[in-house]
């Protein structure tokens, strides 16, 4: 989803969050805040992408802040300050639980959780936003009530060394000019000075008190008591008693404060200070309560304000989201029906494969266990594959880790049945290219495994069955060569007349008839046998390291009377060539026959025919027949590759052949280790080379 489909796609939170922008600027600061905003972050759960968490986020930021500048004024500044912070604390938290939650629910948790189950994480984040909203107000209004303590605890501590050095200064000056004829001397004046001045003191807040007192007898005697109007002395209280801790570390001669019970048992906030000249004692002191209740109101006020904006905002989100629940269900519905009605397995796992996210009933066909074992415990659908399968499983999985892979194993069912599965996976990517999972189908293919094994079987057969003849037509060699050698005899005995003159013309024109067809007839015959030797591995090779130029001029002896009634030039190169070939002479030999009469015979009267030979950089040696004839294109060269084929087919073709010669060369080349090569164009000729490996070569004389 590009930038543009997001931002139209935010339009209706935005238009929220001017809403909530719009009451912020109406309220004052006092009141208003920012934590509704969290509730326009909780919108982008929605979205099919985290960052839109972020960029809502960071809207509500931005009209936080500016709603801080621009509402009208009101409340305590550091109330407001702490207010602004703890929400956008709240906002960016919410923004990060969302985002961690659509991490590790979406794109995968929708294949196995209801509608009804996306509700109940929705309440989840309500409650969490809730505790974290709970959770940032008391902490707001902690920092503060620790702030207002300790202001509080400075005030009674300055009052009470004021009031002290104020009381020394007086005593001091009692002393020294006060009359003698006043009752109790000097530190009486100073104290009835001290009590006139308070008579005429507000006092300290609702529960803040001054009292002074001196140690006398074991006991706190108090000589003075102020809470407003009221300067009644409390009742003498136990010096080693519980009661009146603050008293007791004044009149210690210790200075400070402290939390603790004053003379009445109730729980204070005091300081302490000595009056050194007149031995007594001053505390300045405020009830607890009066300080915590402030904050307990103002906490009580903001968990209804949160409660209202929270069940407000998360009634809005679900009347907002109603119509995408909606879409979500009828997604699940369409992707159950797809996935629930086709007869391959189709599966979702984590990247790692550690979790199935979702496998359709299928399997419960094909390897005939339950979904729900596999969804307990992945590693199940291991245990089904074939022993004999297994570790080439595990090689194939490891080497793909992450990647696409292909298997085909075979697993037992319970019933120890062996089905055939080909397995298919692939990894599914996010918009950053990030695998988020994998999926893949896997499919029965029993029946087709079969089949190929039935269409191998029946191949394997056929092989079988052509090598049987093969060996067949090998053994009848012997069978076939006699009664055609003795047509040769008898019909070269005729012709030459050996006992008398045949009498008429025509017979010595049918006895040479005879001895030509004979004598093709059993070079068709050699040529088969041979062909089916070498196809039934029955044709041996006598090998001895031979003379190649004394080779190459025997053949091109042999094919001169054909090539000279053709009008076509012979040019043999070899010759002078001092090269020994480890072969079979006699198959050398018709190896170079063949390629000399193929380029005889597909040559035109007046075209040269050469035989060549060259050592190969790797010590081998390649020898060439080229030609200057018709030539063949690639599908023609197949076609005379092929035993009996003939490149015209055609009843009427111009060029006689049994098309064995080109078939059997190379099964002879390939018998001896070496290669032949075709380089042919249509009317420009063909050139063969039949190449021989190094070890077949030697400079030296056998």
């Amino acid at each position: 989803m590009d930038s543009v489909q997001v931002m139209k796609s935010m339009l209706p939170s935005l238009a929220i969050a001017a809403l909530i922008f719009l009451v912020d600027l109406a309220l004052p600061l006092g009141v208003a805040g920012g934590v509704p905003y969290v509730a326009v972050v909780l919108l982008g759960i929605w979205f099919p992408e985290r960052r839109v968490l972020f960029y809502l986020a960071g809207l509500g930021t931005v009209l936080t802040i500016l709603g801080y500048f621009l509402s009208p004024s009101g409340g305590i500044p550091l109330v407001v300050l702490t207010n602004r912070a703890l929400a956008l604390f709240a906002i960016w938290t919410t923004a990060f639980l969302a985002a961690n939650y659509k991490k590790r629910v979406s794109p995968t948790e929708p294949f196995r959780l209801k509608a009804t189950r996306i509700h109940r994480r929705v309440y989840a984040l309500v409650l969490i936003m809730t505790l974290v909203v709970a959770i940032s107000s008391g902490g707001a209004i902690a920092i503060l009530y620790d702030t207002a303590f300790e202001g509080k605890r400075r005030d009674l501590i300055q009052t009470a060394r004021s009031q002290a050095r104020l009381m020394e200064a007086v005593a001091r000056f009692d002393q020294q000019y006060s009359r003698s004829d006043i009752s109790g001397g000097a530190a009486a004046a100073t104290i009835a000075q001290i009590r006139d001045a308070h008579e005429h003191y507000s006092g300290l807040g609702e529960t803040g008190e001054f009292a002074l007192a001196r140690h006398v007898g074991g006991e706190i005697v108090f000589l003075l008591r102020h809470r407003h109007q009221d300067l009644d002395e409390p009742k003498p209280v136990p010096f080693a008693g519980p009661l009146a801790e603050p008293m007791r570390q004044a009149l210690l001669g210790h200075s400070g404060s402290l939390i603790s019970r004053d003379y009445r048992g109730k729980m204070v906030l005091a300081a302490y200070e000595p009056v050194a000249i007149l031995d007594l004692g001053i505390v300045a002191k405020v009830d607890l309560d009066e300080i915590r209740t402030p904050f307990i109101h103002a906490g009580a006020i903001v968990a209804v304000f949160a409660f209202v904006l929270i069940a407000g905002g998360t009634a809005l989100f679900f009347r907002v989201s109603g119509f995408m629940m909606r879409r979500i269900a009828e997604s699940e519905r369409n992707f159950r029906l797809v996935a629930e009605n086709i007869p391959n397995v189709f599966w979702i796992c984590t990247p790692n494969l550690d979790k199935v996210i979702y496998v359709s009933p299928a399997y419960e066909t094909v390897w005939e266990r339950s979904c729900e074992s596999l969804y307990r415990n992945p590693e199940s659908f291991l245990d089904p594959i074939h022993p004999g399968d297994k570790e080439d499983v595990f090689r194939k999985l490891a080497e793909t880790e992450g990647g696409k892979w292909n298997l085909e194993y075979r697993i037992i069912r319970p019933d120890g049945t062996v089905c055939w599965i080909s397995d298919k996976g692939f990894p599914v990517h996010d918009n950053a290219g990030n695998t988020i999972l994998m999926a893949g189908l896997a499919q029965d293919i029993t029946e087709s495994v079969t089949s190929e094994k039935e269409v191998f079987q029946a191949k394997e057969e056929a092989v079988l069955a052509n090598r049987v003849k093969s060996e067949f037509l090998a053994n009848m060699s012997h069978e076939l060569r006699t009664p055609l050698n003795a047509v040769l005899g008898f019909s070269d005995v005729m012709q030459e007349g050996v006992f008398g003159d045949l009498g008429n013309r025509k017979y010595e024109e049918y006895a040479r008839d005879i001895h030509e067809s004979g004598r093709h007839l059993l070079e068709l015959i050699n040529d088969i046998l041979d062909l089916s030797k070498i196809e039934a591995e029955a044709l041996l090779l006598d090998e001895e390291f031979v003379r190649l130029g004394n080779v190459a001029e025997a053949a091109s002896r042999l094919i001169r009377p054909r090539a000279e009634n053709g009008r076509v030039i012979v040019l043999n190169k070899v010759d002078d060539i001092p090269l020994l070939v480890l072969c079979d002479e006699r198959r050398l030999k018709q190896i170079l026959v063949n390629l000399l009469s193929n380029a005889v015979k597909f040559s035109d009267a007046g075209d040269t025919v050469v035989l060549d030979a060259c050592v190969d950089d790797d010590g081998g040696v390649s020898i060439t027949v080229s030609d200057m004839g018709i030539g063949m294109d690639e599908e023609e060269l197949n076609i005379a590759l092929t035993p009996f084929g003939q490149v015209d087919g055609s009843l009427a073709r111009k060029h006689e052949g049994t098309g064995l010669g080109l078939p059997l060369t190379e099964a002879l080349v390939k018998l001896h280790g070496g290669t032949m090569v075709f380089e042919s164009r249509k009317t420009e000729g063909t050139k063969v080379t039949i190449r021989f490996p190094a070890e077949r070569v030697s400079r030296e004389a056998a």
